[in-house]
């Protein structure tokens, strides 16, 4: 399983070299000492990440089938993804044009892509995504033979969690073992959750099964929310309203007691980092010390709070940063009009940050 820095070095510079070589725009960047210890761990992702969107690399064989593939990816809504990985080539030299040119990344990179794919099983090397990618052209070679599952290795019923962060591999999978075992499928999910289209989920499979399962389905919507406070709730609510793909949902909280919940805004991610580090120091120095979470919309917005000095706020006494304790949400500019959706015209602190 190739799950480290070094062994995905070892691949890309000695098992796959044979491959790219053979692909002069590739093999200008990766021969290319400047450019090589970026453009190897590009290379690297972009493998599996074709096998996530769903293609098949024994099956997208000319032009024709990778546009039918990519047009297959737009119904699904994954079209920021498509739009992204031609960026990706077009980052690693491998095109002319960001104008999606479908025949030229063909030619440079799918080519190579299935290829690479090949050799990478004769070697017995594998990447944490190709577990279901191997196993999903398995079945779907069984079926297609008319060989299924029988006795004890049947599946009487197949539940699925968390729905709405599946990819087009999940599904390709999802579907095959259904088939195969002959077995209902009940999916569980929130779109309301779906955060994971960095790696090819889409909210769309769980809005429209049908569509994308076959069948019909039956939509049972949990509308008791058991674990938060009771404005928790209600905010949520009032700020998730204004996306429109999604299924309508009158969430209740159980519990009755209301959190407390402060706004601040900044002028900048600096500023913001200042303030937050200085309210983890007050919340530490307090006797009754306070467990702690920092959340961030994205993980280049926790990194600054990681780099000295700050990771000595959040590291003291020999834990790691993942461990560190005390409570900070630092709420910038990700929903730059958090407070007027939660009904809230000013922060608190309106007065420290004046027209703002």
């Amino acid at each position: 399983m190739v799950t480290k820095g070094n062994d995905r070095f070892f691949c890309i510079h000695n098992v796959l070299r044979p491959v790219w070589t053979k692909y002069e725009r590739l093999k200008a960047v990766l021969e290319d000492h400047r450019q090589a210890a970026m453009a190897a761990p590009e290379l690297w992702d972009l493998i599996p990440f074709l096998k996530s969107m769903g293609l098949r690399h024994d099956r997208v064989l000319d032009v024709k089938s990778f546009q039918a593939a990519l047009q297959s990816l737009e119904k699904c809504q994954s079209g920021n993804q498509i739009r992204l990985f031609f960026q990706r080539l077009n980052d690693l030299e491998m095109l002319s044009s960001t104008r999606l040119p479908i025949p030229e990344a063909f030619e440079h990179f799918v080519v190579l892509w299935s290829e690479a794919t090949q050799s990478l099983v004769r070697s017995a090397l594998f990447s944490l995504e190709d577990q279901k990618y191997w196993a999903r052209l398995y079945l779907e070679d069984d079926l297609a033979a008319g060989r299924k599952p029988t006795g004890q290795a049947r599946y009487n019923y197949i539940l699925v969690d968390e729905f709405q962060d599946i990819n087009p591999l999940d599904l390709a999978l999802l579907t095959a073992i259904s088939e195969a075992h002959k077995a209902p499928l009940t999916v569980v999910g929130d779109d309301d959750q779906a955060i994971y289209e960095w790696r090819g989920a889409t909210p769309e499979f769980i809005l429209n099964p049908e569509i994308h399962l076959g069948g019909s389905y039956t939509t049972f919507v949990l509308d008791r929310n058991y674990r938060s406070p009771r404005n928790i709730v209600e905010m949520s609510k009032k700020l998730i309203m204004h996306h429109r793909r999604r299924v309508p949902k009158d969430v209740v909280s159980v519990r009755r007691e209301d959190a407390k919940i402060q706004v601040f805004r900044y002028p900048s991610i600096a500023d913001a980092v200042d303030e937050t580090v200085a309210l983890v120091r007050r919340l530490l120095a307090r006797q009754d010390q306070p467990t702690i979470a920092l959340i961030g919309r994205k993980r280049s917005q926790i990194i600054p709070y990681q780099i000295i000095p700050y990771q000595i706020v959040f590291t003291g006494g020999g834990h790691s940063f993942l461990r560190s304790r005390g409570f900070a949400c630092a709420a910038e500019r990700s929903v730059p009009r958090a407070a007027k959706h939660f009904g809230d015209s000013r922060p608190a602190n309106a007065e420290r940050h004046p027209g703002r």
